[in-house]
């Protein structure tokens, strides 16, 4: 099971829950919309797997089909890596981001990144992006 998290983005005008919501709701079994970027909530789900995006962020299609089979893989790992794409200034970046991960993860306060990241086993899906506004 996957829950999903949208996290308010800081512009307010390029935030789009429902865009957000709509990108993530075939991979996940729920999509919470948080107030705040407190996170604590999380770790004191039971879920399987918990991931974060925010309100101006959109997974595209080839992410979409590929985080359940990684969620679904034999191996072991702890939380997924994915790629980001974002045009600042006119300049494509790209960023890697841990964004999915198992109930036992618990995220440092203040980040959004695993306490003691050296103790859990990432892996990296190469499989997709994750979109921020509307022109990438």
């Amino acid at each position: 099971m996957l829950t999903m998290y949208i996290i308010p983005c800081d512009d307010k005008e390029a935030s789009n829950f429902e865009s957000a919501k709509e990108s993530v709701s075939e991979i996940a079994d729920e999509v919470v919309r948080l107030s705040d970027h407190n996170l604590t909530d999380i770790e004191k789900r039971s879920d399987s797997w918990f991931g974060y995006i925010y309100s101006n962020e959109r997974f595209d299609y080839n992410l979409c089909q590929a985080v359940p089979h990684y969620l679904k893989a034999e191996s072991r790992f702890d939380y997924l890596v994915l790629y980001k794409k974002v045009t600042h200034e006119g300049k494509l970046k790209i960023f890697r981001s841990p964004r999915i991960f198992r109930s036992e993860v618990i995220i440092e306060d203040g980040t959004l990144i695993p306490i003691e990241p050296d103790l859990h086993s990432p892996v990296v899906a190469l499989d997709g992006w994750i979109l921020e506004g509307n022109n990438v």
